[in-house]
């Protein structure tokens, strides 16, 4: 197969590139009319990137669960595309018996994925703590009052 002149191979080789996994997704593997998903998985890898204090900070290992967690958001998105157009529920000519689209139908799955990859990367949601500390409520009752007449702390009610 002839090549381009001044390049080491056929039209869309991917020896060169920096990142060939995002070469590969933004050139060949959606359709032009579904580009507009790669550009909301890199914000979304971006995104879980930064929360993990960047790439240069992460292991290969959390890269790659970060990559699988965008392409499972990906394939999230493109299903729900694809059941706005053809529709989410499917009836049996036969039996008269609905059931949701395939696609809708795999994306339980892809969410428990992304889920268990967010924990895996330790990205799970913590829980907050609203429990105020016996010094905190002291703290508020010890402020000056809001009346501005300079007495100490004020009562309840």
């Amino acid at each position: 197969m002839a090549g381009v002149k001044g390049r080491s191979g056929p039209p869309g080789n991917l020896n060169a590139v920096k990142n060939g996994y995002q070469s590969w997704r933004r050139r060949r593997a959606l359709p032009a009319d579904r580009s507009h998903v790669n550009a909301l998985v890199d914000a979304e890898e971006l995104d879980l990137m930064r929360d993990k204090g960047g790439a240069e900070a992460i292991s290969a290992p959390k890269r790659a669960l970060i990559r699988d967690t965008g392409i499972a958001g990906g394939l999230i998105i493109l299903a729900l595309e694809e059941a706005r157009k053809h529709g989410c529920i499917v009836v049996d000519p036969k039996t008269k018996a609905w059931d949701l689209a395939p696609g809708l139908q795999r994306i339980k799955a892809l969410l428990d994925t992304r889920r268990a990859n967010l924990i895996a990367l330790g990205l799970e949601r913590e829980d907050k703590d609203v429990t105020p500390t016996l010094d905190a409520i002291r703290r508020q009752y010890e402020s000056p009052c809001p009346s501005g007449n300079g007495s100490g702390g004020h009562a309840p009610g």
